[in-house]
């Protein structure tokens, strides 16, 4: 099985590949659980400053969607993730990371200019990140700004932006969408 997590101190995204019957609770050291065969790291170009907040798998195409606290929605692509995917071999083409593993989670789209970066506990953050049952991408912030994407693939254009009518002290918490 493969997990795919977000860290907070680093603003990177980890794979762990683990065997059925894993437990993380336990410390490495401790020979009775099993541990997790491997943990590779992307996205490592982020800082706590551009952490992942929301993190979801879109069932039409299997891929990643994130929104982080720098204002961007970034689209990851996972097929490298099925089971079928082999390890690498001596001489297999390998990616520039500090592992030298293959990447897992390859940066498909972006879009950057959503809002403007974190600044303080004023700023406007993305507090929810949804895909609806057609495919289209809806992230919303904490001031009532709302964009949609017809498809994750259209992420690196610009989205529809619709803006709640809210009071100058009124912030919002989530986005529920029936």
């Amino acid at each position: 099985m493969k997990l795919v997590v977000a860290c907070e101190d680093t603003g990177a995204i980890k794979v762990v590949t683990a065997l059925h019957g894993t437990d993380t609770s336990k410390p490495a050291d401790d020979a009775s659980p099993a541990q997790a065969v491997s943990i590779t790291t992307h996205a490592e170009g982020n800082t706590r400053r551009s952490k992942v907040l929301q993190l979801v798998h879109s069932k039409h195409t299997g891929n990643i969607i994130v929104s982080r606290l720098n204002g961007a929605v970034e689209v990851y692509d996972t097929s490298k993730l099925e089971p079928a995917a082999e390890p690498l071999k001596d001489g297999a083409e390998k990616n520039d990371n500090s592992s030298g593993t293959i990447d897992l989670l390859q940066l498909v789209q972006e879009n950057k200019s959503l809002i403007p970066p974190f600044e303080n506990k004023d700023s406007e953050i993305f507090i929810d990140l949804l895909l609806d049952d057609s495919g289209r991408v809806i992230v919303a912030t904490n001031k009532g700004s709302v964009f949609i994407w017809a498809s994750e693939d259209k992420i690196s254009n610009e989205p529809l932006k619709f803006t709640l009518p809210l009071d100058a002290n009124e912030s919002v918490e989530s986005l529920q969408i029936h």
